[in-house]
């Protein structure tokens, strides 16, 4: 029987688990926390029909209906309502989705709790297991669901071509906490506001498990208790809803990079935040890791009893691509635009008409709501901000550089060939890395 290692409780992770041993792998999980220490005690977003993809039944306690966000600028000024993908989506709490993917995995694989993998155990080339703090354990296949911060993907060989390190600004520090609730029944707006008060992300929502209200603090720096405190007082100012009484806290990291060029290896694949499968606006990586997940298990069923080698498993780096990819590297792209505006400039947006919630889904290739771009009032920004040649500029390299991330994440090859993928993933990170700094300079030199 074939034995397949899946590093981490990630979800993508514990998702794959079980069809893997129903197709008769051996399946072992390994996670370095406790049982009763996984999973997130928040809500999360994902698409309606999600679950339903992938053949999850998830129990209705776990779903609410989304909460629909009002994005405000730096400031708090000027208002736009997050597209709702045809007002079906869902907000899952993470915590009981993670118990859940875990309760199905008993008894058809083998889970391992409090124990840490520590390195890759790889011979002649190809990873042949993993070396855990308690024993060294042989394996046809290793799926790294271990997250952002994975000890074995970044110590690949460069043969590998996934052990790209984290840089600055691939990842927020984040705080997310309840708070106390006030102000009777009415139920709060859902607010999220950019770059106020020094961070890159604050939010203020209801948090109905407890009653309270669900706080997020994001910033590319540790956040300072000071800086914590003046990030509180901006909410508070904004929501009355928001009480002082705080219920939990949890401080995680949160991937906001372009994602991995290449998801496999020789007896190695990758999934969720260890391939940085998380949506560069948000974060929210929990639908694209069960799809790309859902990918990765129907490419083993092709294989049957091939090998799992680079070029047997390159389909499953093209079908997230194509699925994913492509879309999240414009996406990308369009945040660096964003990141390069001062404070007043993103002001300025967010009041003239520029952006409405049709331009945010035309930005971020939400095909449900581009429908709703008003055109007419985009007209009316964009002569409004003519004359701000910083900001027209900033844009127009933002949207050139976006069409050619897209065109050229599509243009991995479709077979796997050992140098012709070296040249197309040393192009895509080149290209990647590269925008920021570009768009950048086209900002300052418009300054001037």
């Amino acid at each position: 029987m074939r034995k397949i290692i899946v590093i981490g409780a990630g979800i993508g992770g514990l998702y794959a688990a079980k069809p893997l041993s129903e197709m008769g792998y051996q399946v072992t999980v390994i996670e370095a926390r406790a049982r009763e220490d996984l999973g997130y005690p928040w809500y999360d977003s994902v698409a309606p029909t999600t679950f339903k993809d992938v053949g999850l039944d998830v129990p209705s306690d776990s779903v609410i209906p989304k909460q629909v966000l009002n994005y405000y600028a730096p400031s708090g000024e000027g208002k736009i309502k997050q597209p709702d993908r045809a007002g079906k989506s869902l907000d899952v709490h993470r915590e009981k989705l993670v118990r859940y993917l875990l309760s199905r995995l008993e008894p058809h694989c083998t889970l391992r709790f409090n124990e840490r993998v520590k390195e890759l155990l790889i011979e002649e080339g190809a990873v042949k297991g993993v070396v855990t703090d308690k024993e060294s354990l042989r394996a046809d296949l290793v799926i790294d669901a271990s997250g952002l911060f994975s000890p074995c993907r970044t110590a690949t060989p460069d043969s590998f071509f996934m052990n790209d390190p984290l840089h600055e600004n691939d990842y927020i520090v984040a705080y997310r906490e309840v708070y106390s609730r006030e102000g009777g029944d009415k139920e709060p707006r859902p607010n999220v506001y950019l770059y106020p008060v020094d961070l890159m992300l604050a939010w203020c929502k209801s948090e109905p498990d407890m009653g309270g209200m669900d706080v997020f603090l994001g910033s590319y720096e540790e956040i300072t208790a000071e800086g914590k405190a003046k990030a509180l007082d901006f909410l508070h100012a904004h929501n009355p809803a928001l009480g002082d009484k705080l219920l939990s806290t949890r401080k995680e990291c949160v991937p906001l990079r372009y994602p991995l060029g290449v998801l496999a290896a020789d007896g190695y694949a990758v999934v969720g935040n260890s391939a940085f499968m998380t949506q560069p606006f948000c974060g929210s990586g929990i639908e694209v890791s069960l799809k790309a997940a859902s990918d990765l298990v129907s490419v083993i069923r092709e294989l049957k009893e091939e090998p799992f080698t680079a070029a047997n498993l390159w389909k499953y780096t093209v079908l997230f691509v194509k699925r994913f990819g492509a879309y999240y590297a414009a996406q990308y792209v369009f945040r660096q635009a964003i990141e390069a505006l001062s404070p007043e400039d993103l002001d300025f947006i967010f009041t003239s008409g520029l952006f409405d919630k049709g331009i945010v889904a035309l930005a971020t290739f939400d095909k449900d709501h581009i429908k709703d771009v008003d055109f007419r009032g985009f007209f009316r920004g964009f002569l409004a901000a003519w004359h701000r040649k910083d900001i027209v500029t900033t844009l127009k390299s933002a949207l050139n550089r976006a069409v050619r991330a897209y065109l050229l994440t599509r243009t991995l090859p479709a077979k796997y060939d050992r140098e012709k993928v070296a040249t197309w993933k040393g192009q895509y990170d080149s290209f990647m890395r590269s925008a920021a700094g570009e768009i950048r300079q086209a900002y300052l030199e418009a300054k001037k």
